[in-house]
């Protein structure tokens, strides 16, 4: 026999995010636009959820090693007071509570 009563289960199947199909990255002097948007899978994307949570961008260059935690709906990204003549790498993915999509890079050198 069972002992108390019954708990509602609620069963959700999460899938990941889908991977980007696009980043762009523009350097104008010393500063960086990044764009991108992800891959549309259409009729072939998993069944569940792949609701994103949130965008991370990871930033390398130079001295600087940053990680940013953006809203799910943004994709756009502006960087600015980059150091000067240097090379930056930037990636960029989605994440959700199944974990994360695949990331995508771009590099870019900024102008003295």
């Amino acid at each position: 026999g069972c002992i108390g009563e019954a708990l509602p289960v609620q069963v959700v199947h999460s899938v990941r995010p889908p991977p980007l199909e696009t980043l762009e990255v523009s350097c104008d002097g010393r500063h960086a636009t990044l764009r991108w948007a992800a891959l549309d899978l259409g009729p072939h994307a998993p069944l569940g959820h792949a609701e994103i949570e949130s965008v991370q961008l990871y930033v390398r260059g130079g001295n600087v090693e940053q990680q940013h935690t953006l809203e799910p709906d943004t994709m756009e990204w502006e960087m600015r007071g980059l150091a000067a003549d240097t090379e930056y790498e930037f990636r960029v993915r989605l994440e959700n509570l199944a974990g994360p999509g695949r990331d995508a890079g771009a590099k870019c050198r900024t102008n003295s």
